[in-house]
């Protein structure tokens, strides 16, 4: 799975994260849209950690 994400472009990335997020926003209540958002946000950071873990 590792292999699949550092092949990804970070734009794509970000245009993916915005897409969910516009979809949480127009088609979910609050709760859900916040709740989504936080879990999104942990999931992408987790992703940002991993690829760029050498750096550290």
């Amino acid at each position: 799975m590792s292999n699949i994400a550092e092949g990804v472009p970070a734009w794509l990335k970000i245009t993916v994260f915005f897409l969910i997020l516009a979809i949480l926003a127009l088609f979910t209540d609050l709760f859900t849209f916040v709740v989504g958002t936080l879990i999104m946000i942990g999931v992408f950071a987790s992703g940002y950690n991993k690829e760029h873990l050498h750096e550290h």
